[in-house]
């Protein structure tokens, strides 16, 4: 699985005694790219003053994106000030969205800007908190197929984002890094995260030399054992 991977991700998530903080060292995520993602969401929680807030616009609508609405969001380049975070949380996801999987991080950022609401998933919850900073990076990246054969090849993102090994799924990618690190909170629902699923997943884990980010964890499911609505990977 590792070699599906760019090589930047395969060395940050072989690191002995792997932590949240070596996450920051994943690649940026190119977001200008129509092609798809598998992402990582780092959410360090600072003190008030120890990192400034960047502004991220919409890509134009020339991109195809539409306009989005200015959104008040971390520092990409949080960098080594992360060290100081009180606590750190961490989502891991995908987008097989036809106008690029960066239109979902865009719609993570927007979503996190919004007031607390009864019932959100994990993830914003948490990313809503005073002084929690967002910190996206890459995972993964596929090409999109719902692009012509011409646009595949004109917007090939750079070599050190691709990998020599063969393309999987990015759901499937999502899955193994979510089980990989320990990412499912473990709770318990009868649509998305049946008790069966839970336990078949520490049956997966048992015994084996795996980060442990349980206590990080923001996913609500896996999404290879309990998928969820198609329209949650747009």
């Amino acid at each position: 699985m590792f070699k599906t991977m760019p090589l930047r991700t395969q060395q940050v998530l072989r690191r002995d005694r792997l932590t949240p903080v070596n996450l920051l060292d994943l690649p940026n995520i190119p977001m200008d790219t129509s092609h798809w993602l598998n992402y990582i969401d780092i959410i360090a929680h600072m003190a008030e003053g120890a990192w400034k807030p960047s502004f991220a616009l919409g890509p134009p609508r020339a991109s195809g994106y539409g306009r989005l609405p200015k959104i008040k969001v971390a520092d990409y380049q949080l960098g080594s000030s992360a060290v100081n975070a009180s606590h750190f949380s961490t989502y891991a996801g995908s987008s097989r969205n036809r106008r690029g999987g960066p239109l979902r991080v865009y719609r993570h950022l927007s979503e996190a800007a919004k007031p607390h609401r009864h019932g959100e998933p994990a993830h914003y919850q948490e990313a809503r908190n005073p002084g929690a900073v967002m910190n996206f990076r890459l995972i993964n990246i596929a090409d999109n197929s719902l692009l012509s054969v011409a646009n595949v090849a004109s917007q090939k993102p750079p070599a050190s984002l691709t990998a020599a090994g063969p393309q999987l799924d990015i759901i499937a990618v999502e899955g193994f890094v979510i089980l990989f690190l320990g990412l499912s909170i473990g709770v318990p629902n009868p649509d998305y995260n049946p008790e069966s699923v839970i336990e078949f997943q520490r049956q997966l884990r048992d015994g084996l030399d795996l980060p442990d980010f349980s206590q990080f964890a923001l996913n609500r499911a896996d999404v290879t054992l309990a998928p969820l609505k198609a329209e949650e990977r747009i």
